[in-house]
């Protein structure tokens, strides 16, 4: 079994709790640079505080992933061609195993591009 700091198995379930039991105190994640804000701060038990500390490379990950699919979802259009974005899963799930956080956000970028781009496309085919 591999340690805490790896992205195997135990890394994905530990950060899969802490956003679950962030949730459960309704406490919302955001991020602010490479800084992870949590809020209200009365909600905020030591132990997600611990938890966010040992898991904050996957949460800071996850965080991105999930900002990155509520842009898209403000610009989604009807009959969008979403296999474009088929290849940057992979990317994706590659660079989340890269120690450098550079690479998954240029995953992450590419991704919300290559979907910004089927959108505008679908809307251009509406038009005409």
């Amino acid at each position: 079994m591999r340690s805490g700091r790896s992205h195997g198995w135990g890394a994905t379930t530990a950060r899969r709790r802490t956003l679950y039991e962030a949730r459960e105190l309704d406490v919302h994640l955001r991020l602010e640079g490479d800084r992870i804000k949590a809020g209200p701060t009365e909600n905020i038990t030591d132990e997600l505080r611990s938890a966010i500390k040992a898991n904050r490379d996957d949460v800071i990950k996850a965080l991105m992933i999930r900002d990155a699919h509520l842009y898209l979802e403000g610009h989604y259009a009807e009959g969008a061609d979403l296999s474009a974005l088929d290849g940057w899963h992979r990317v994706i799930s590659e660079a989340y195993a890269d120690a450098d956080p550079d690479v998954f956000r240029y995953a992450i970028r590419g991704y919300t591009r290559a979907g910004l781009r089927a959108f505008a496309q679908a809307k251009k085919e509406v038009a005409a």
